[in-house]
């Protein structure tokens, strides 16, 4: 296997047990479906333009289900809070999974310092107000 795949295999690895960590979950399964939910609940709040923006600063497996089943110009572009973020994320896991109240919180905090540093001030910058918050101060 080449080294780059393996070494993003083992930081998507850490990223999810870091969230299931974070978020009190219990299997690999959960971390994967909430951080997926997140992703997507995301992405659909984002313009194409900003959306591939964001995905080409997050590490590669990451990046790869942020856009995974994606139809650009779908996603509302809507401006939103962390917390209706939320309420979409619950909507998207119910009924299978139930999320806790922090999950768009503890996936952002585990994203943040992941992202290329090069390019997160510009994207992070551009972001609707409602969602630049979930990066505030460096730890979301």
């Amino acid at each position: 296997m080449p080294q780059e795949i393996e070494l993003a295999s083992q930081q998507f690895g850490q990223l999810l047990d870091e969230l299931k960590q974070r978020a009190l979950l219990e299997t690999q399964n959960q971390c994967y479906a909430m951080l997926r939910a997140v992703l997507h609940e995301f992405r659909d709040h984002l313009t194409t333009a900003q959306a591939i923006a964001f995905a080409d600063g997050l590490p590669p497996i990451v990046c790869a289900i942020f856009v995974g089943h994606w139809q650009p110009g779908e996603g509302s572009a809507a401006s939103t809070s962390g917390g209706n973020l939320h309420d979409a994320v619950v909507r998207r896991l119910t009924p299978h999974h139930f999320p806790p109240d922090s999950i768009v919180e503890d996936v952002f905090a585990l994203l943040a310092p992941r992202l290329d540093s090069a390019r997160s001030t510009a994207v992070i910058a551009a972001l609707p107000p409602g969602l630049k918050e979930l990066f505030a101060d460096g730890k979301k």
